[in-house]
């Protein structure tokens, strides 16, 4: 390769320099042409890594803005949301998750409709203040709604979200994104 290709060569965020003619936006990302068939699946597969990485940004955040960070009861609603919740726990130093049992069932459009279940008595009879709830993802927002309704005064934390919500803390954005975002926990 002569210095005058090397000068014309893209690169791609995937692969690195290309001699692709195009690089395509792909979820935010410059991708060759190959690459970008690759990542266009209709799902985002994250590693043990990347939830390491969510749930310690997630406790950065909130250690910098939540004002009962130092005392707050942590709940996780299952099944997703227990993992990254455990996870928190161990970086805030709690030694007990609360688990919100909700139930999602498909619908015609596709979208989910929320129930939350019995949960613990010290949070069921409390208007959320002093807790953080933690879920695996905001998508469609059903189960998030149906949550804040229930418990206006918590702190609610996701550890990734396909939307923006005021008052929430988010440890990785996937705005916009169409695809089914697959968690380690789920890859079995």
């Amino acid at each position: 390769m002569n210095s005058n290709q090397e000068s014309n060569m893209l690169i791609c965020m995937e692969c690195g320099p290309t001699m692709s003619e195009v690089l395509t936006n792909v979820d935010g990302r410059l991708l060759c042409s190959s690459c970008k068939f690759e990542n266009e699946s209709s799902h985002i597969y994250l590693t043990w890594d990347h939830i390491s990485q969510f749930v310690h940004r997630l406790d950065h955040m909130l250690k910098l803005s939540c004002h009962m960070y130092g005392h707050a009861r942590i709940a996780g609603v299952s099944r997703g949301g227990l993992v990254p919740a455990t996870m928190l726990a161990h970086h805030m130093d709690r030694h007990d998750v609360v688990s919100i049992p909700a139930s999602r069932r498909k619908i015609e459009d596709g979208l989910f409709e929320a129930r939350t279940g019995r949960v613990d008595q010290k949070l069921h009879q409390s208007d959320g203040n002093g807790w953080i709830i933690v879920d695996d993802i905001l998508d469609s927002g059903a189960t998030f709604e149906t949550l804040r309704y229930r418990w206006p005064r918590a702190t609610f934390a996701f550890l990734t979200a396909k939307k923006l919500e005021d008052g929430i803390y988010i440890g990785e954005q996937f705005i916009g994104s169409t695809r089914w975002i697959v968690f380690p926990w789920e890859d079995v």
